[in-house]
């Protein structure tokens, strides 16, 4: 019997566990892709929103900090 519930347990952790995991991804999710994004120019954000940066897309640090003394 004690067998049974210590299984069960171990079971319903394990589930919890992966939900909480699941709801993290679910948060930290936007917070990835405001960071890809800030290397992008503004056009490619509109148009190309999950892509991760390419030779086309991509805004150098140089050009940040520039527009940031404006």
């Amino acid at each position: 019997m004690r067998n049974k519930s210590l299984s069960r347990e171990r079971t319903l952790k394990a589930v919890l566990s992966i939900i909480l995991a699941v709801i993290c991804v679910i948060y930290i999710l936007p917070i990835c892709a405001v960071i890809v994004n800030s290397f992008k120019e503004n056009t490619y954000v509109k148009s190309e929103t999950f892509a991760l940066p390419n030779e086309n897309s991509y805004v150098g640090f140089d050009e940040t900090t520039i527009s940031g003394r404006r």
